[in-house]
């Protein structure tokens, strides 16, 4: 999870809509620390937790 905190692959997810190549970073990133994602599977898992943090953050909204 370093990987995805880094400030440089937060920038680049935020400023392109085609983040293929910022993935195969982040997947090679991983490799070199241990588990082997590629990079199909780091979009996933990013657009996964994002979908839960947004029905998470939902509920709350009515709060405000």
């Amino acid at each position: 999870m370093a990987i995805w905190g880094e400030e440089s692959v937060l920038s680049e997810l935020h400023s392109s809509f085609r983040n293929a190549k910022t993935f195969v970073k982040i997947s090679q990133g991983m490799k070199d620390r241990g588990p082997k994602r590629d990079p199909k599977q780091c979009r996933v898992k990013l657009k996964d937790l994002r979908q839960a943090y947004q029905r998470g953050r939902a509920p709350n909204m009515l709060l405000l």
